[in-house]
């Protein structure tokens, strides 16, 4: 478990807040890397890491704008074993739709296989997951890992399983229907764009449509990408309609009645979900 910062007065001002944030540098497998991430990144090219969280400041700033770059992400994939996954903490804040589209754009061009969640149901951050490997979730394994962090997820204003994965917006599916240029180290097309973005969105939120494409119907990219134990699929979807209802989506909770009421026990939708089981 490497934490990597370029500023090592990160690492004192988290020990203030240690009832809060676990005090992973107690961990024995812990240990602090004073560095730039990315430099980090390319001095020692061989797959280390089962899990990259990028968690930089916003992607137009001078610095942290080169954590953002298809360069960035390919150096990043590079560190990660097979099977494993990046994760890129992103704010969508003051930026104009166009590098936003940019953005998801780039991280796809990188990384195959991409889900897009809200880090809150009125947050305007976003993450994004990111790998090589098709997403097969098991749900039973899913339920317990969250209960192994409940404590914390709580605190975060999610209560069950269902209610994060109504924070699930889009996929790579969807992201390949946008319309963007790829955000690179040469054309530095978010960092260059953000002296007018900041003014045209300093007191306005961007048009974000295309992460609601799926709005009542992101039920069916969640059981693209779980794996449900057979037989339980009304069950689960019951559990997943009320996680909806608690972030406030009812076109998605009505999507599901709808799933319900149409996919009977011999229905050929409901056969085929059972044959992917």
């Amino acid at each position: 478990m490497t934490l990597i910062d370029i500023e090592r007065q990160v690492l004192e001002g988290a020990k203030l807040f240690e009832s809060v944030n676990g005090a992973p540098w107690k961990d024995p497998r812990f240990r602090m890397v004073e560095d730039d991430g990315r430099n980090f990144m390319r001095r020692d090219p061989r797959p280390s890491f089962d899990v990259i969280i990028s968690e930089p400041s916003n992607p137009w700033m001078t610095g942290a704008a080169s954590l953002f770059t298809r360069e960035f992400f390919t150096i990043a994939k590079q560190r990660l074993r097979t099977g494993g996954f990046f994760v890129q903490w992103l704010q969508i804040y003051e930026m104009d739709p166009v590098r936003i589209r940019s953005l998801l754009k780039t991280f796809h061009s990188v990384y195959p296989h991409v889900l897009v969640f809200s880090a809150h149901r009125d947050s305007n951050d976003l993450l994004l997951v990111g790998g090589d490997q098709l997403f097969q979730i098991d749900a039973e394994r899913f339920r317990e890992t969250f209960e192994s962090v409940a404590y914390d997820l709580d605190r975060a204003d999610l209560h069950s399983p269902e209610e994060l994965l109504a924070l699930l917006l889009i996929s790579e599916k969807e992201i390949e229907t946008l319309d963007a240029p790829i955000n690179t180290d040469d054309n530095a097309f978010v960092e260059f764009g953000a002296p007018e973005d900041l003014v045209t969105y300093a007191e306005k939120d961007p048009d974000v449509d295309f992460l609601d494409v799926l709005a009542g119907d992101r039920q069916a990219l969640l059981r693209r990408v779980f794996v449900v134990p057979a037989g339980s699929t009304f069950d689960w979807l019951a559990d997943l309609s009320r996680g909806y209802l608690r972030q406030g989506l009812l076109d998605d909770v009505i999507g599901i009645a709808h799933a319900i009421r149409t996919e009977g026990p011999t229905s050929p939708a409901l056969e085929r979900a059972k044959a992917s089981e």
